[in-house]
């Protein structure tokens, strides 16, 4: 295990060998730790519950390999990990048995399938994702004295059923790990389980809060219980009062209710903390203290408008995704104070945190700061299998019962976004919107689709919309454009994503950090003259993809969104004056436009393009023999077949010749559309469609942006689909009488490919027409033509080598790429429900035109 400093991080590296666990081995596991603050916890717990004891487990644990159960290093926890294997932790603790008293294992946030054991017991076994972990111990499992836990965490994989599942392009990186604090809460047997508050808003301007206390256990008469209820207002008592029992089994209470004037309550201008104090007493002694917040607050949408208890509220709101310096989730305090402070002295005054939920800590200090927040819950709706599904759906419902409970407390939870990347023109997606609506509780929040595709059919369901503004080259044109889909219905423009229209013109590729912030101020400028209530262009941070983003392929790391008001170092990109653009800080704009008309490397396939015309040339010109084979396989091409039947053998170097010349112009013309393209959000989806695992599409990106490499895979690809027609054609001949040599087959297949010659100037010239002309159907009709002519030729020459009737070889060759395609499309429609996603890109193209 090996030790290294990363920013104020440290780093611990585990290297897994085969040698040492065949179960681990596959990969190398990167661990991310943070110091273990005890004080942060100790501070929490003592405002919350100062009467119950706890045991910090945060600290240094033992890594061991799982097969073994070898030490194999040391750790921090809390933490976070990178890799598909699992992770195995032990740690040991003291403890002294207490049989009036109550324990349980809490971790603060956590992601991962986790499986726990105390003293070999197993204690818990299961999925969590961002939420936190309460889980009694019962009393056999703890020793008097020294006592062990030990945690294995498996990754999560994002596939079908877990959340937030996968998806294509925008996804933030989810770790697995133990972000938070864990720590042992001792409590007495006889303790206050939990405290239930319900907001009511009265016809005047004022707010009832009601709620209840649930104990642990039934009243004991005859032991001097007694349980009184404070509410206060900062530091200010409201409301004190003692409970009467009216039952000896009674567990629930219900206490007296408050009125709270709204102008009371707590404001962006105006921050204030409303709590509940319950106390426990029996014989005089208090044996339980327990304090929690609550919110009074009321948010409604009324014609565009949000108002904030009755007060109409202008949103000036900015995306938010917590990482840290590394790109992981490990919860830092005092970063993400930092990150407060930047958004509320920029002017902002709503944060939509995307994905989804943090700490409750989180929240706490979105209440001090005064800052709302749209909080996303991590759900696609993409996902196919209905046994899947039932997981999904059941996982989700835990995510918005844990957002249900937070708005109950923090003031500063405004609304909840039920899908991420909703597609309102899927039926199939409208559907499960209905279906997921109906398995949870209606929040008394106002609730949103972020959607990248704007649509009005979903506003019986849900209360607005945070749409992303893919086209950005006229913003007027948009703004008619949503106007005229959503009428009175209420939207919120966002532009989390990079545009679809990335390209500014046929020549200039721009960063997207300057088209956001080009939009940033038009939509402010609508906002100033009442067009528009609100937004949410901007994004704080920088931070690391799920997938790699074909469109970074120029940056040192691929997994970048490079789009954040600030870097993941939190320096500024951007400098803010009352929510205004002033200056761009590091940054020359003109630096940032890339005029590929003046790049030398655009001439790449120009050179190589004219050297392979040139070769082709002077072997046409230097060889009769090689022209007359051209001349006749293109006007008499089933005669020359025939004459390869009949053994009339074309010298190998002409047949390689042709493959070599006609695979270097193909990889020169796919290589110009990709590349032209690479800065697409189209191309970047479809690629992470077919490679939907990071390393290969990692491996693909590298691939597009490298031209070189891009114009040796691909000739080498071409070369090998030359030989691989050619090995079926020698397998068809075994179903026959007919005796096919393999330099016969190899010869059909390679001459077959004669029409790609008159391809060869469209190679030295591909991607400048690209560069030239804003229309590329023209080009890929062409292309497609050739392709379809080169399979009917090769399909001719395969029934003439075999000697068998065309229909029939036409018929075994439909059929072979029909069930080709068929498991290749059922394999991708099971994986990552295909059509879907297609149905998406489509909607996604016809949005930006």
């Amino acid at each position: 295990m090996k030790y290294t400093g990363v920013r104020l991080l440290p780093v611990v590296i585990v290297w897994l060998f085969m040698l040492e666990s065949p179960t681990i081995a596959s990969s190398d596991i990167v661990i991310y730790t943070l110091s273990n603050d005890s004080s942060q916890l100790s501070q929490m717990l003592s405002w919350n519950i100062p009467y119950r004891k706890w045991i910090d487990l945060g600290g240094q644990w033992y890594v061991k390999n799982p097969d073994t159960n070898v030490v194999i290093g040391t750790m921090n926890v809390p933490f976070s990990f990178t890799g598909k294997q699992s992770l195995y932790i032990e740690n040991d603790f003291h403890f002294v048995r207490d049989k009036k008293s109550r324990v349980f294992l809490n971790l603060e946030w956590v992601c991962g399938a986790l499986a726990i054991f105390i003293n070999e017991y197993e204690l818990y076994n299961g999925k969590q994702c961002f939420i936190p972990l309460k889980l009694p111990i019962a009393e056999e499992m703890l020793l008097s004295g020294e006592n062990r836990i030990k945690i294995l965490i498996t990754p999560l994989q994002n596939k079908r059923g877990e959340i937030p599942g996968w998806m294509p392009i925008n996804q933030p990186l989810t770790d697995s790990g133990i972000f938070g604090s864990i720590y042992l809460e001792k409590v007495h047997n006889f303790n206050i389980e939990s405290i239930n508050i319900d907001t009511k808003k009265s016809i005047n301007s004022s707010i009832n809060i009601e709620g209840s206390v649930v104990l642990s256990d039934s009243i004991r008469m005859g032991q001097g219980i007694q349980l009184e209820v404070s509410y206060y207002d900062t530091e200010n008592l409201l409301l004190q009062v003692p409970l009467n029992f009216q039952d000896s089994l009674q567990i629930e209470f219900q206490f007296p209710g408050i009125s709270l004037n709204t102008d009371s309550l707590w404001k962006t201008n105006q921050t204030k903390k409303l709590w509940v104090e319950v106390k426990l007493d029996s014989s005089g002694k208090t044996v339980d203290l327990k304090r929690q917040l609550f919110s009074g607050n009321q948010f409604q949408l009324n014609k565009q408008q949000f108002f904030l208890n009755n007060q109409p509220l202008t949103i000036n709101g900015i995306n938010y995704v917590y990482q840290n310096s590394d790109g992981r989730s490990l919860f830092n305090l005092e970063l993400i104070k930092r990150d407060l402070n930047w958004i509320k002295r920029s002017g902002f005054n709503v944060i939509r945190v995307i994905m989804h939920p943090l700490p409750e800590r989180f929240y706490r200090l979105c209440d001090e700061f005064g800052l709302l927040c749209f909080q996303d819950l991590p759900i696609n709706l993409m996902n196919r299998p209905v046994e899947s599904r039932e997981i999904q759906f059941r996982e989700f419902q835990r995510q918005y019962e844990y957002l249900l409970n937070l708005s109950r407390r923090h003031p500063s939870i405004a609304a909840a976004g039920i899908a991420f990347q909703f597609d309102g023109r899927s039926k199939w997606q409208s559907e499960r919107l209905v279906e997921l609506l109906g398995v949870i509780e209606k929040l008394k929040l106002p609730l949103y689709l972020s959607t990248p595709i704007p649509h009005s059919d979903s506003f019986e369901k849900i209360d607005f919309q945070i749409v992303d503004m893919l086209s950005r080259t006229s913003i007027e044109r948009e703004f008619e454009r949503f106007e005229g889909i959503y009428g009175e219905n209420t939207f919120f423009p966002s532009a989390y994503s990079k545009g679809l229209t990335h390209r500014v013109d046929s020549t200039t590729v721009i960063e997207a950090l300057i088209q956001i912030t080009s939009l940033y101020e038009e939509v402010r400028l609508r906002q100033k003259q009442g067009l528009i209530n609100g937004h949410f262009i901007l994004t704080y941070n920088n931070f690391l993809f799920q997938l790699p983003s074909l469109q970074n392929g120029s940056l040192p790391n691929p997994y970048l969104n490079n789009i954040g008001m600030v870097d993941l170092n939190r320096n500024p990109r951007i400098h803010f004056k009352y929510a205004e653009i002033d200056t761009l800080v590091g940054i020359d704009r003109e630096a940032l436009v890339v005029s590929e008309a003046h790049s030398a490397i655009s001439y790449i396939y120009v050179i190589l393009g004219l050297l392979n015309l040139f070769l082709f040339l002077v072997f046409y010109r230097q060889f009769l023999e090689f022209r007359l084979n051209l001349h006749y396989s293109l006007k008499k091409p089933h005669g020359f077949f025939i004459n390869l039947q009949e053994r009339i053998i074309i010298p190998h170097g002409q047949s390689l010749l042709l493959i070599f010349v006609v695979s270097l112009n193909g990889a020169i013309i796919w290589s110009s559309l990709g590349y032209y393209f690479r800065n697409n959000l189209l191309l970047d989806y479809l690629t992470s469609i077919v490679f939907f695992s990071p390393d290969i599409k990692l491996s693909m990106i590298q691939l597009v942006w490298n031209q070189i490499n891009f114009l040796i895979f691909g000739t080498i690809l071409s070369i090998l689909i030359f030989l691989i027609l050619s090995i079926i054609i020698k397998l068809v001949s075994l179903f026959g009488n007919s005796r096919v040599q393999f330099s016969q087959a190899l010869a059909v297949s390679a001459w077959s490919g004669v029409p790609f010659i008159f391809l060869l100037p469209v190679g030295v010239v591909m991607y400048n027409l690209l560069i030239a002309f804003k229309s590329y159907w023209i080009m890929l009709f062409i292309l497609l033509y050739f392709h379809f002519w080169f399979i009917l030729r090769w399909i001719n020459g395969t029934r003439v080598l075999t000697d068998r009737l065309y229909s029939r070889v036409f018929a075994f060759f439909i059929i072979l790429v029909l069930v080709s395609a068929t498991m290749v499309i059922y394999f991708y429609q099971q994986k990552i429900n295909l059509f879907e996603h297609l149905k998406f890109v489509y909607h996604l193209y016809t949005t930006s035109r």
